[in-house]
């Protein structure tokens, strides 16, 4: 869900074509807040908990190689 105040799931797709993906969180300012290495191919879930991340506005980007694919936003709240 967005927003979120405890936990949220991003899902994912990395073509069997491609190479290792990354999730990547960025600030509004466009300061990388997290990386997460996503291992394996086709379709994933990445779990993220506020606790890891301050309340805010962000952006996170699936990375496949040296390209970004997509990139939405998400808000986090107390």
């Amino acid at each position: 869900p967005n927003p979120f105040n405890t936990n949220t799931i991003i899902n994912y797709t990395i073509p069997e074509n491609e190479g290792q993906g990354r999730m990547v969180i960025t600030d509004m300012k466009g300061s990388v807040i997290k990386t997460f290495n996503l291992n394996g191919k086709g379709r994933g879930q990445l779990q993220i908990s506020r606790g890891s991340i301050a309340s805010g506005e962000y952006v996170y980007s699936l990375w496949l190689g040296e390209r970004v694919v997509t990139s939405k936003r998400m808000t986090v709240v107390n």
